[in-house]
């Protein structure tokens, strides 16, 4: 699972050459340019991998049937307003078919730009100064155990670096043990790069501060152990009012799919693609 997070952050690292510009331009711009480049993206995609002729004339024929039908509603023929629709159905079957390729063509780009989205826009990178909640899940094993985190230049800690974990609930209904430190850190050019001991283990945390960019605020680490460590900072809010609906629906997500289907829309409409 390190490997994993070693990946996705180097991943993110190379994504940030022809996206980290939009860092540059506050808490919102980003996520509406961003969603405007993602509609964009996939309606390029759209017209240059599909059959633009053949969904152009499923629009078309749907468009006549759908007047048939008004017409054989209104003239009280069952039978024709029955085969009409059989029809209508035959087409829009017809017409998903041909959207498949290109909506698979755009998994990518939109997986990838979601990706670099959630590592730099997801949440407001934290200043120096700010208190910092830090937690980490352990094995249950570790609970009633002192944990700690070990001294660092320019950290210091609101609490104590030394904690007992408590038996809690993960995510997914586990069992698990959570120890939680409130640290406030000095300006830095530099990650912090912190150390978390439990009994014999050690495991690296990483804390960016007074910078654009955060560190990746979960890390899943399913160790025998250290199971998982969460930075938690503040999520993203657009214009400080777009709300989540649950983890998986975090306020940056919800923004950015509200924000992207209407750019979708008009876009398609604009470029005239089917």
């Amino acid at each position: 699972m390190e490997t994993f997070e070693a990946i996705y952050d180097l991943l993110v690292a190379l994504l940030d050459y022809p996206l980290g510009w939009m860092l540059l331009l506050g808490r919102d711009l980003p996520l509406v340019i961003l969603a405007g480049g993602t509609a964009a993206v996939m309606l390029l995609l759209r017209k240059r991998v599909s059959d633009q002729a053949l969904l152009g004339r499923h629009k078309e024929d749907r468009a006549t049937l759908k007047a048939r039908i008004r017409a054989a509603k209104a003239a009280g023929d069952k039978d024709l307003k029955n085969r009409l629709r059989a029809l209508s159905a035959k087409i829009s079957i017809a017409q998903l078919k041909a959207e498949v390729r290109p909506l698979l063509w755009a998994l990518v780009p939109i997986i990838l730009l979601a990706s670099w989205a959630y590592a730099r826009l997801g949440h407001v990178p934290p200043r120096s100064g700010e208190e910092i909640s830090i937690s980490a899940e352990m094995a249950p094993a570790k609970a009633g155990h002192p944990v700690y985190i070990l001294p660092h230049a320019g950290m210091r800690s609101v609490d104590s670096l030394i904690q007992i974990p408590e038996t809690g609930e993960a995510w997914d209904g586990e069992t698990i043990a959570r120890a939680t430190w409130t640290l406030v850190f000095e300006p830095s050019p530099e990650p912090y790069r912190l150390q978390l001991r439990a009994g014999d283990r050690l495991q690296d945390l990483s804390v960016i501060v007074d910078r654009r960019i955060y560190s990746t605020p979960e890390r899943w680490l399913y160790g025998d152990v250290v199971r998982s460590l969460h930075t938690h900072l503040e999520e993203r809010r657009f214009l400080g009012i777009v709300p989540g609906f649950s983890a998986a629906f975090p306020p940056w997500i919800v923004a950015y799919v509200l924000l992207a289907i209407p750019f979708f829309l008009l876009f398609k409409r604009l470029w005239k693609i089917y």
